[in-house]
């Protein structure tokens, strides 16, 4: 009797894992489809959505085997998704490859994610490297505050890591873009909400957005300010979609709003009409 409830448990152990193993090679299978695809249409400028999707894959990938979005582990998908074999010999490679990163990237990783910020602070790291580590991405706001104050300033590590804390659990991306885009952004409602937050740098990251990109207005012309809108339209495209799906869940619609980023109502009408005007 204990043999053959041994013999099961083998048996449901190898199941599970051959079940694991299947649905990774799946998603990985659709990665290379829609990364093909994606290079067809002129990448993330030619469809932003499918970029999104692309993206969204990667992250999920990289996630199975315990590894961040980072351009390292990036680069290895893009290299081995540019080969010319099948799409089947494609993924048993990434699959391999990203096997064999995952095991020498958990032997070097930092033990806790203060350790994390004291390591690159101490070797000046690659924003691109480490933000993807704590599971924060990459803009304007997250990159200033990883240069400009957690490597250039004697800020604490735990004020670095509990900002980065507050951008990663709430929604509030949109907000600050919304805050470039303003003369009195001060009385703005998204400026509000960012403050009641908790986000301790955004007054600083202002004041260095507008010495950075304001100065130069004048010399911006109509083509790029043109991109910016449509960059920005994508955005807030993207936002909505992200409301809905949250509706869709069952979510309120105010704790949809929140969690998509659309908390302003004028935000919000803006969003719902750019979505509407591209579907």
């Amino acid at each position: 009797m204990r043999t053959f409830a041994l013999f099961m448990r083998i048996i449901c152990i190898n199941f599970s894992e051959s079940m694991v193993e299947f649905e990774i090679k799946r998603l990985i299978l659709s990665y290379l489809a829609q990364y093909k695809l994606l290079q067809k249409r002129g990448g993330a400028q030619g469809d932003g959505e499918l970029y999104a999707q692309v993206f969204e894959l990667e992250k999920q990938i990289l996630k199975c085997f315990g590894l961040p979005r980072t351009n390292k582990f990036v680069k290895i998908m893009w290299k081995i998704a540019d080969n010319v074999s099948s799409s089947k010999q494609r993924a048993l490679i990434m699959m391999d490859q990203l096997s064999l990163e995952a095991e020498k990237y958990l032997a070097a990783k930092p033990s806790s994610l203060k350790q994390l910020i004291v390591d690159a602070r101490k070797h000046q790291s690659d924003p691109f490297e480490v933000l993807p580590e704590i599971y924060v991405g990459s803009n304007s706001y997250t990159l200033f505050v990883y240069n400009e104050i957690m490597l250039k300033s004697d800020v604490s590590d735990n004020d670095i890591i509990a900002e980065f804390q507050i951008i990663k659990e709430s929604s509030c991306l949109i907000d600050i873009y919304m805050l470039t885009q303003m003369e009195q952004y001060k009385n703005s409602d998204a400026y509000k909400h960012l403050k009641s937050i908790g986000l301790k740098y955004i007054d600083a990251y202002m004041k260095w957005y507008v010495s950075k990109y304001k100065k130069n207005d004048s010399a911006i012309n109509m083509e790029t300010k043109q991109n910016k809108v449509e960059d920005a339209l994508v955005l807030l495209i993207f936002a909505f979609k992200k409301f809905q799906k949250f509706r869709m869940r069952g979510y309120a619609e105010e704790r949809a709003r929140k969690l998509s980023g659309l908390n302003d109502d004028r935000l919000f009408k803006i969003a719902s009409s750019a979505f509407s005007m591209n579907n």
